[in-house]
């Protein structure tokens, strides 16, 4: 009831609320998850929200789970982060508008991200069938993977250059070789495709931007 008043409060909020009333009944439904977001309070009687989220954690749910407490506790708020919860709310504190700004967040955040694994499940089918390379690398152009059936011609295993510099993988003396400029061009949105020389061959390289939502996190 508090909740729905409080998203009543925002014009247009869009969110239907369904509710349970036992632990037991939370983790039964967070086993088969059909709602975008979950709301759990801290205190559910003998047992409290972050055994729920650890137990629904350890079964495999990755929706996103919302802690609700009685009372600002740092160490309950890290400790939920860190066992899976998206966001942790103060019940006494929260507004309508913190409410569906946090709702609308770990929604947006969790679509994001099984949006990329699709998108890297997919490159991997097609690395595995292609004989090319692929990476991604952080905003700093150090890599964060490398797979691809192209590494055996090189003699490197999947993810082996991982925290090394794309410049010194790919035998460049500076920021000015073009392959390293494409990277950059990439971190500001640029797509960039051409010709290099490594390690001896000839390749057809294309780098863009990895993204993770709206955000551009390093290149692929």
């Amino acid at each position: 009831l508090i909740t729905r008043g409080l998203l009543s409060q925002v014009a247009e909020s869009g969110f239907e609320l369904d509710w349970v009333s036992t632990y037991e009944e939370g983790l039964a439904a967070l086993r088969q998850p059909r709602h975008d977001a979950y709301l759990l309070d801290f205190r559910l009687g003998a047992r409290d929200g972050l055994e729920l989220i650890r137990e629904a954690a350890a079964e495999g749910c990755q929706v996103p789970m919302i802690l609700m407490t009685d009372q600002g506790d740092h160490a309950i708020d890290v400790q939920a982060m860190q066992i899976g919860a998206a966001d942790c709310l103060v019940k006494v504190e929260v507004t309508a508008a913190m409410l569906e700004r946090s709702l609308r967040y770990a929604i947006e955040r969790h679509r994001a991200i099984e949006e990329r694994l699709r998108d890297e499940s997919q490159l991997r089918i097609f690395a595995e069938q292609a004989q090319a390379v692929l990476w991604t690398t952080d905003d700093e152009l150090r890599f964060t993977s490398s797979w691809g059936a192209g590494l055996l011609s090189l003699n490197l295993q999947p993810n082996q250059v991982v925290g090394q510099w794309v410049g010194e993988f790919l035998e460049a003396h500076d920021d000015h070789d073009p392959l390293v400029i494409g990277h950059y061009r990439a971190l500001r949105g640029e797509s960039v495709s051409g010709e290099s020389l490594w390690a001896g061959k000839t390749f057809r390289t294309h780098v863009g931007p990895l993204r993770v939502g709206n955000q551009i996190v390093g290149t692929i």
